[in-house]
């Protein structure tokens, strides 16, 4: 209780100096995966991959069939609600989450980047592939700044 009292001061300090309350590493990581998706997204439209041509793009993956929509929509989820909502709502396996749920998210992306040959829509996705798995390591837990 006393860690959400300090934190509520902090804020309110930063905010009546007209200072914005620091992110961590790993909010700046999530926030930038949106934008990062959405690139990849807009490529696939301009090249030919709607999200209907997306949606019938399927790959084996791990015994099941899984669309091109469904990995980059995933993705999307984490970045936008899931690792928001763990960050917001820490317990000891917050982080665990997060991670584990980015080395799923980037071995369908490495499948899906190893399935398509329009290097226009490879570039943006081998980009957010690379920022997926330059992951910001957080030992120990969650930091706050």
């Amino acid at each position: 209780m006393i860690r959400y009292i300090n934190a509520f001061f902090k804020a309110l300090w930063l905010t009546l100096r007209g200072q914005n309350i620091p992110r961590s590493p790993l909010q700046g990581w999530i926030e930038q995966t949106i934008p990062l998706t959405g690139a990849v997204i807009r490529a696939a439209d301009a090249h030919g991959w709607e999200q209907t041509a997306r949606k019938t793009h399927k790959l084996r993956i791990e015994g099941r069939d899984v669309s091109m929509e469904t990995i980059l929509t995933t993705v999307l989820f984490h970045a936008r609600e899931e690792y928001p909502y763990l960050l917001k709502n820490q317990d000891q396996h917050s982080l665990l989450a997060i991670q584990s749920s980015n080395v799923n998210d980037v071995f369908w992306l490495s499948r899906l980047a190893e399935s398509l040959t329009s290097a226009a829509i490879k570039g943006p996705l081998d980009a957010l592939i690379a920022h997926l798995k330059a992951m910001p390591r957080m030992e120990g837990g969650i930091k706050k700044d």
